[in-house]
């Protein structure tokens, strides 16, 4: 009778230990979806804005006060926008018909990673002057970058515009200073101080030109709906977007 034992109580052990191996696989992802923290939240909400969390479907609508995760796609209608304001003070404000994907945002003391995707619209980024000091000092150790498929913008400033349209992508600067490359090119990077525009296409970004101050510009339209036929009138100052009001339009070279 002995030598039976401990073949019996392997066949009893063995469940016990394939079902325990499952329930750790099962709460493991539960563990982490339940520590998962925002990092950000909406503060303004105009129109209709929805959100996909962890960049799947379906799309939730969003109001102010609503969470932001990392992962998360943002999207806004038509006649719609959306702010944001993360955990360390950054702010991005959406246009309508906007797409941009919270790709990473780890902010840590000594080290952050913080990288959105713009897919399609206009962005407006604005960095307290703390944050842009640590990426100065320590570039290396911080980051803050906004993404389009022609252009990567990162911080050496605090305040700018990012606008995606078609094949190409224009970077705006109001204060002080990004730098622009195409990722395909990324040994090519052109500094963009304050007052200055650039455009980057299928190749390196242009060399910045003036950009026209705002009484000067007039709003010429908004990309269209996915899917939907036409497009804005394209200039040089802003795709689809601002044109000078009687004067020139700038032209890159």
């Amino acid at each position: 009778m002995n030598m039976f034992k401990p073949y019996r109580n392997r066949e009893i052990a063995l469940p016990i230990i394939i079902w325990f191996v499952a329930l750790c696989l099962v709460m493991v992802p539960i563990s982490m979806v339940k520590a998962a923290e925002p990092v950000g939240k909406f503060s303004q909400v105009e129109g209709i804005v929805d959100v996909m969390r962890g960049g799947i479907l379906p799309a939730i609508l969003v109001k102010v006060g609503d969470p932001v995760f990392e992962k998360d796609i943002i999207r806004t209608k038509s006649n719609s926008k959306a702010e944001v304001i993360f955990i360390d003070g950054n702010t991005i404000k959406i246009s309508q018909r906007g797409r941009i994907d919270i790709s990473e945002y780890s902010v840590e003391e000594n080290r952050s990673s913080e990288i959105l995707r713009l897919q399609r619209g206009r962005v407006e980024a604005i960095v307290p002057d703390k944050n842009a000091k640590r990426i100065s000092v320590s570039p290396k150790a911080h980051k803050f970058e906004i993404h389009t498929p022609c252009a990567v913008t990162g911080v050496r400033g605090t305040k700018w515009w990012t606008y995606q349209w078609e094949n190409c992508a224009t970077i705006a600067v109001q204060e002080g200073k990004v730098y622009v490359y195409h990722p395909n090119f990324p040994d090519k990077i052109v500094e963009v101080p304050a007052g200055k525009m650039t455009k980057a296409c299928e190749g390196p970004p242009f060399q910045p030109i003036d950009t026209p101050s705002v009484p000067d510009l007039i709003i010429l339209g908004t990309p269209p709906d996915p899917g939907t036929i036409g497009q804005p009138p394209i200039t040089d100052t802003y795709p689809g977007i601002l044109k000078p009001r009687g004067r020139p339009i700038p032209t890159f070279e």
